[in-house]
C-alpha cells in the first residue's frame, strides 16, 4: 500500500473570477472549518451574483443559524423554499431552527412537509416528538418516539426520549425498559443513565440507582457540574438512595420527584435533540454545510482520524448508524481531507436511505482521490437510489475500471451485474454497452467484498496514479 499523498494546492484565484458555484463551494468549505462569518459571507457574495440559487440561502442559513442568529436564518430558510418548495432539507432545518425559538406548531408543520416529501428521515420524525413533549402532548410524542425506532431501531436518542415522555405520563416500568435499551445501544449515553437512577430512586430501588449514579460520574461528572437543577437533583436523589424510606417520606419524595423529573426532562431534551447529521464539506446539494449533530465528548480532540473512523466502523457493524456517523463527524473535524470518514459517512447515510447526503460524502472524497474506488462505487448506488441511472452507470463502469486494474474480480463483477440490472429495468437508456468493459482480469486477485455498501477501514487506500 503507498501512503496517501497530500491534495495539490491549487494557485489562488481572483475575487473578481470566482463565479457563485466557486462561492458556494468556498463557503461549504469554510462551514467545514468552522468558519461561519467566512461562510456567510461568501454566501452572501454568491447570492449577489445569483440571487435565485435556493441552496445559497439554505447554506447561509445553517451558517447563520451557527452563529447564534436564528431570525436571520430564518429568513434565509423562507427565502430558500420560496425558491424550491419541495426542498426536503429546507423544511428539515427551518423547523429545527423554529423549535429553538420556541414556535413549535410551526415546527411541527415544517416536520410534516419534510416527512411527507421524504417518510424515512428517523432524526425529524425525533425531532418532532421533541416539539410535541415541549407541547405537553406526551402520548403524540411517543408516537413519534416509536415510529423512529421503527425506521431506525439502533436509534439510542428515540430510546432515550421515549422514556422522558413515559416518564411524564408516570409508566415507570416502560420508562426504564427505554433508558436501558438505550444504554444498551450507547454505554456512554450519561444522560441515559441520570434518567434511569432518577426513575430506580422513586420506585426505592437504591442499590440500583446507586449504581447508575456511580456510572454517571464515572462518565461525565461535568452533566451534574453544568446544569444546575441536575445537580440538585442528583445529590438530592443519592442522599434518598442512602436512607430507608418510610410511606410517609415516599409519598412526599414521589410528588417532589414527578416536578423534578419534568423540569430535568425539558432540559435533557434540549440537549438530547438529533440535530441533522450534516456539517458536510462536499458539493453544492441542498443539504450541504447543514447544522452539525451532537458532539461527541472534549476527547476526540485528541484522538487520531483513523481511531475516530475505526470507532465509527464499530457503530456501524452494530447497525448504530447516527453514532457511527457521529464518529466519521469527529474525525473530519480533526482532518477535512480525511477521505476514508467522507466514503464510510456515505455509507452510514445511505443505511439511513439519506442517499442525497451520502451522494454529497462521495462526491467530496472523490475530488479528493479521483481514484476512490469504492468511493465512486457508493456514488453509483447513491445515484442509482435517486433516479440519476445514466450517471450510476457512468460510475459503476469508472469503479469497475478501477476493480479490475487493481485484480479485485469479485467487486468487478459485481459492478457489471449492477450495469446490466439498470439496462434492463430501463431499456430506453441511452447508456454505454456493458461489454465496453473488458471483462478480461489478472489471474491473481485481492478480494474486497462484493455487497451494496462498501466501508474503507484504517488501512491506507492506494493512492491516484500519476
Amino acid at each position: 500500500m503507498k501512503p496517501a499523498r497530500t491534495p495539490q494546492i491549487m494557485p489562488p484565484i481572483l475575487l473578481s473570477q470566482l463565479t457563485a458555484e466557486d462561492l458556494l463551494q468556498r463557503g461549504i468549505g469554510k462551514f467545514s472549518q468552522e468558519d461561519y462569518s467566512g461562510a456567510v459571507e461568501d454566501f452572501s457574495r454568491a447570492i449577489e451574483l445569483n440571487p435565485q440559487i435556493a441552496r445559497l440561502y439554505l447554506n447561509r442559513g445553517n451558517a447563520r443559524f451557527k452563529l447564534g442568529e436564528t431570525e436571520a436564518a430564518l429568513e434565509d430558510y423562507n427565502r430558500a423554499i420560496a425558491l424550491d418548495p419541495d426542498d426536503v432539507q429546507a423544511y428539515r432545518f427551518r423547523g429545527f431552527a423554529l423549535s429553538e425559538v420556541g414556535n413549535h406548531p410551526a415546527a411541527i408543520a415544517d416536520y410534516d412537509r419534510a416527512l411527507t416529501l421524504d417518510p424515512t428521515l428517523s432524526d425529524v420524525v425525533l425531532n418532532r416528538g421533541l416539539s410535541r413533549f415541549k407541547l405537553g402532548e406526551y402520548e403524540a410524542a411517543i408516537a413519534d418516539y416509536s415510529q423512529a425506532i421503527e425506521l431506525d431501531p439502533q436509534f439510542a436518542d428515540a430510546y432515550l426520549n421515549r422514556g422522558n415522555a413515559y416518564q411524564q405520563l408516570g409508566n415507570s416500568t416502560a420508562a426504564i425498559a427505554d433508558y436501558s435499551r438505550a444504554i444498551e445501544l450507547d454505554p456512554e449515553e450519561a444522560q441515559a443513565y441520570l434518567n434511569r437512577a432518577l426513575v430506580l430512586t422513586r420506585l426505592g430501588e437504591k442499590e440500583a440507582a446507586q449504581q447508575d449514579f456511580d456510572r454517571l460520574r464515572q462518565l461525565q461528572p461535568e452533566l451534574v457540574q453544568s446544569v444546575r437543577p441536575s445537580t440538585f437533583l442528583l445529590e438530592w436523589q443519592q442522599a434518598i438512595a442512602r436512607v430507608p424510606l418510610t410511606p410517609e417520606t415516599a409519598a412526599i419524595g414521589s410528588a417532589v420527584l414527578v416536578m423534578l423529573v419534568g423540569a430535568i426532562g425539558l432540559l435533557l431534551s434540549k440537549r438530547r435533540r438529533s440535530r441533522p447529521r450534516a456539517a458536510r464539506s462536499s458539493t453544492a446539494d441542498s443539504s450541504a454545510a447543514a447544522p452539525a449533530i451532537e458532539d461527541l465528548t472534549a476527547s476526540s480532540e485528541s484522538q487520531t482520524p483513523q481511531t475516530l473512523n475505526d470507532r465509527g466502523l464499530e457503530f456501524y457493524d452494530a447497525r448504530n448508524y447516527h453514532r457511527a456517523i457521529a464518529h466519521y463527524d469527529a474525525a473530519l473535524k480533526v482532518d477535512p481531507n480525511y477521505t476514508r470518514a467522507y466514503n464510510n459517512r456515505a455509507v452510514a447515510y445511505r443505511a439511513l436511505k439519506q442517499d442525497r447526503a451520502a451522494l454529497e460524502d462521495c462526491d467530496r472524497a472523490i475530488a479528493l482521490n479521483p481514484r476512490y474506488a469504492h468511493a465512486i462505487y457508493n456514488r453509483a448506488l447513491a445515484k442509482r437510489q435517486l433516479g440519476d441511472f445514466s450517471g450510476a452507470i457512468a460510475d459503476f463502469r469508472r469503479a469497475g475500471d478501477l476493480y479490475l486494474d487493481r485484480g479485485q474480480q469479485r467487486d468487478y463483477e459485481d459492478v457489471l451485474a449492477k450495469i446490466e440490472a439498470i439496462v434492463a429495468s430501463h431499456p430506453d437508456l441511452a447508456a454505454p454497452s456493458v461489454s465496453e468493459i473488458p471483462r478480461e482480469s489478472p489471474s491473481e486477485t485481492t478480494l474486497n467484498g462484493s455487497s451494496d455498501t462498501q466501508l474503507q477501514d484504517s488501512q491506507d487506500f492506494p493512492a491516484p496514479d500519476s
